[in-house]
């Protein structure tokens, strides 16, 4: 079997895994998701969503939690393969994210035809974030076109708090990175990675002053509500209540990881 196609199965097999012990716990509120990054080769693959369905089915695991991420490089080749290909994806019921947003050079015209629904902007952008004012300026381009595209937009390899701050003035309200926490293996993540302190890379950086200044080892209580109307991801409502558990995690997430 080749390796990316294991990764999308285990990847598969674990979630329905984890939801299935929580389902039997009466605690699996259905909004745990898991994202798997893809290669071009497997773009490139006529058989490969054939792979992604035959996952699907023996892992018996809900197409609406897969997230697949593929690079902006990866979506410049074959237009019309990739859209056919991606096509096929998203007629699954999973769902498709753009990574690495804003280096491949990707011409408008061309993203409008994408059946995606997220935009990740490369870190390259976020690096400066809090420094640089030509990163910003990117950066709050990127939120206005996918806003207008109707788009979520994720930021990624966010590691300072002060990063996460302009993010959130920008109204950037998804981001990824050792801020939030460093990747697991599944058995430390465990059915209920809601409950691990600082075990996740992605979650809501709403209401920051409760991340303890990115201090990954410590405890953190942050809650969350998510909600997603139709078409939509990731829009924010406000607070759970302390008695609920809404954070996110790595390797999976509440909405996405």
């Amino acid at each position: 079997m080749p390796l990316g196609a294991w990764v999308v199965g285990e990847a598969c097999r674990q979630t329905a895994a984890w939801h299935l012990v929580r389902t039997e716990a009466g605690q699996d509120d259905g909004r745990l998701n898991i994202s798997v990054n893809v290669s071009a080769q497997q773009i490139a693959d006529p058989s490969f969503p054939g792979q992604v369905a035959a996952a699907l089915d023996e892992s018996g695991l809900n197409p609406d939690k897969l997230w697949l991420e593929i690079t902006e490089s990866t979506l410049m080749g074959n237009g019309d393969l990739v859209i056919a290909t991606l096509t096929s994806l998203r007629d699954l019921g999973l769902h498709l994210e753009i990574d690495d947003f804003g280096t491949g050079y990707s011409s408008l015209s061309y993203l409008k035809r994408l059946p995606i629904e997220t935009l990740k902007v490369d870190r390259s952008f976020i690096d400066e974030l809090d420094s640089n004012v030509e990163d910003v300026a990117i950066v709050r381009a990127i939120i206005a076109l996918g806003e207008s595209l109707g788009l979520s937009v994720m930021a990624e390899g966010v590691e300072r708090h002060s990063q996460a701050v302009q993010l959130q003035t920008l109204n950037c309200y998804l981001a990824q990175g050792f801020f939030f926490g460093v990747p697991l293996a599944a058995d430390a993540i465990g059915p209920f990675p809601l409950t691990i302190s600082k075990a996740g890379s992605r979650h809501s950086i709403h209401n920051l002053s409760c991340c303890r200044q990115g201090a990954i080892a410590r405890p953190c209580r942050c809650r969350y509500d998510w909600v997603r109307p139709a078409g939509r991801r990731g829009t924010m409502s406000s607070p759970v209540p302390p008695d609920t558990d809404r954070a996110s995690t790595g390797g999976s997430s509440e909405d996405g990881a």
